[in-house]
């Protein structure tokens, strides 16, 4: 591993003695290295300079990486290597697909059950949301705008509350690597954002599941014209489709660069 990378970890050895669990402080140290890209795709872990930085045992060490590659963040090479996951078109298609089909599905749910106060959090994070674009703060409005995304679906069962999660972070990893002239793509996802709000506001779950489902659908055509120009993202266009989602054809266009950041 690189040297860099090697110095933002944080040994366990001390700070978790107490807590027994080594296992996951060392699976959300690596997921987090992973999600923010400072671990690239396709690099390859060593299991031995791990151990040694964080200061464990291999055994805690092979469950973090076990529960990763659950999560779809590394993979298991046939030589016993782990390396991190690397970027296909038709993952993307995936991880966007899903997003839109569970979070259309999950928004109609909240919308139906969400109270005065509750709909009030989600017009703060949107409010915050457009000062943090104003100041230009990336990992802060990063912070908020998972979060936001969260809320428009907070009130959905659990289980699917967590599925979302995991795809929302395996989706960040493209947006973080690709991520294209943040001011304008702020300003089409505040507008796209606010647009979703509203929908909510008007307690009309079908709409809002329609216009988070076309607000998802743009970054995955966006992203997937830097990745693999031309590739059809089939199941995102039927996911969409199911979700009442309008998709414009000139996203696979040249004017369709730049809207990664920020969805």
């Amino acid at each position: 591993m690189a040297s860099d990378v090697r110095r933002r970890l944080d040994p366990l050895e001390r700070r978790d003695r107490s807590a027994g669990n080594y296992a996951e402080a060392v699976r959300l140290q690596l997921r987090t290295l992973i999600l923010d890209g400072d671990i690239r795709p396709w690099a390859v872990l060593s299991q031995v300079e791990l151990a040694r930085d964080l200061g464990i045992s291999r055994g805690p060490l092979r469950e973090a990486l076990r529960m990763l590659l659950e999560e779809g963040l590394v993979e298991a090479e046939p030589n016993r290597r782990v390396r991190v996951a690397g970027f296909d078109a038709a993952d993307l298609d995936s991880i966007y697909a899903c997003r839109i089909a569970l979070e259309a599905t999950a928004i109609h749910i909240t919308v139906r059950l969400l109270d005065d106060a509750y709909f009030e959090a989600v017009e703060a994070c949107l409010d915050r949301l457009r000062e943090l674009a104003e100041e230009a703060d990336v990992n802060r409005w990063e912070e908020t705008h998972r979060r936001f995304h969260l809320l428009l679906v907070g009130l959905a069962p659990a289980p699917m509350l967590r599925t979302i999660e995991a795809h929302l972070d395996r989706g960040a990893r493209y947006r973080r690597l690709y991520e294209l002239g943040e001011s304008r793509a702020w300003t089409i996802a505040n507008r796209e954002h606010a647009e979703i709000v509203d929908a909510c506001a008007a307690r009309d779950g079908s709409l809002a599941a329609a216009r988070l489902a076309r607000h998802l659908s743009r970054t995955a055509f966006s992203l997937s014209r830097e990745l693999a120009p031309g590739y059809p993202l089939i199941a995102v266009r039927a996911a969409a489709e199911i979700a009442g989602a309008e998709l414009d054809a000139s996203w696979q266009s040249d004017g369709a660069s730049g809207l990664a950041t920020g969805v």
